[in-house]
């Protein structure tokens, strides 16, 4: 897409939206370089918000399409920020959103064997059990691990 089509795109975003893209933008930078400087342990503790959103309750259908335009907006943030990130630093920025939104959210890793032989790993995120951002059949491309990632079993053990 052309930079004037990208432009055009996010002057039509609500005023809240392009903030959220901009938050998302330094986050997904401070979260790889983080991740190249100290432990997952360390990031997935300071990623975990402790107030979560109280304010008015959001049905199920208004929390899926505030996860859904909430992914939408940090995956146009990865892949046009001047800091590259890969799936981990998304995810985890993703997932911090949500919860501050106060929308349930699961990290979830998973593994595939390549066809070199490699074992490739891949992060998502997921709302009540549908992957954001990634495709529906991601869990079928990568074996997750049995639970979603929780930042207090991480940082228990």
């Amino acid at each position: 897409m052309s930079t004037r089509t990208n432009l055009t795109k996010f002057w039509r975003l609500a005023p809240s939206d392009r903030g959220l893209f901009f938050r998302s933008m330094l986050l997904l930078a401070m979260t790889g370089i983080s991740l190249r400087l100290v432990s997952f342990r360390r990031i997935q503790v300071l990623l975990n918000p402790v107030n979560l959103a109280a304010g008015k309750a959001l049905s199920s259908i208004e929390a899926a399409a505030k996860a859904r335009q909430t992914a939408r907006i940090v995956a146009a943030a990865a892949r046009h920020g001047a800091y590259r990130v890969n799936c981990l630093p998304t995810s985890l920025v993703l997932r911090y959103l949500l919860l501050r939104q106060g929308i349930q959210a699961d990290l979830r890793v998973g593994v595939r064997k390549a066809d070199d032989g490699r074992l490739d790993a891949h992060a998502w995120v997921e709302h009540a059990g549908q992957p954001l951002i990634d495709r529906f059949d991601v869990g079928q491309r990568f074996s997750p691990f049995d639970q979603p990632i929780h930042p207090s079993k991480v940082a228990s053990g």
